[in-house]
């Protein structure tokens, strides 16, 4: 049976949020430091990664995220970070200030939900915006000087009311996403 690459994630695609996030990219792209962008139409936050699975077990995700209710709430992004760390950049992020303890709590219960289906539980579960990824090493310097230079950015607020299953083709030229299933908030 064939198997389907899927997670489940709120999108960012509010324009000034965009704005800002392509201002960020322009400068690191200027500095020449090797990063490959999130797709501004491939924004998002990332509440759980799913993985390989079957049309199934698709079935039952969603049959478990009808079940999740949700207030529409704002999410503010501001400051730049890098995981795991400065010294060794694998990826760039947006932080999250308003907005965290709703993610979280949105996240706990997808996830409690999800155990009953043989799913992990994360640990630690930190909301961020990843924006980029890093290739190599190449201008690394610079790149944590940009950081550093947007690290208490305001890159503006989302109104979050619709969390998405997300499936996820990956190409040569970088994933493609589609929303598998959506749930509204109440």
């Amino acid at each position: 049976m064939e198997k389907i690459r899927v997670f489940i994630a709120v999108d960012f695609n509010d324009v000034e949020v965009v704005n800002s996030i392509l201002t960020l990219q322009k400068r690191i792209i200027d500095v020449e430091a090797d990063v490959k962008f999130v797709e501004k139409e491939n924004l998002h936050i990332t509440l759980k990664f799913l993985g390989e699975v079957t049309p199934n077990t698709i079935a039952s995700i969603q049959k478990v995220l009808s079940d999740i209710k949700f207030k529409p709430f704002n999410v503010f992004v501001r400051g730049v970070g890098a995981f795991p760390n400065y010294r060794n950049i694998r990826v760039v992020w947006i932080g999250v200030e308003e907005g965290f303890e709703e993610l979280k709590s949105i996240q706990n219960e997808i996830d409690e939900k999800l155990v009953a289906l043989g799913f992990k539980k994360e640990k630690d579960f930190i909301p961020h915006l990843t924006i980029g990824r890093i290739k190599s090493g190449r201008n690394k310097d610079k790149l944590i000087s940009i950081l550093n230079e947007f690290r208490d950015f305001n890159f503006g607020k989302q109104l979050i009311d619709t969390i998405h299953l997300k499936k996820s083709i990956l190409t040569s030229r970088g994933p493609i996403y589609s929303n598998l299933y959506s749930i509204k908030a109440m």
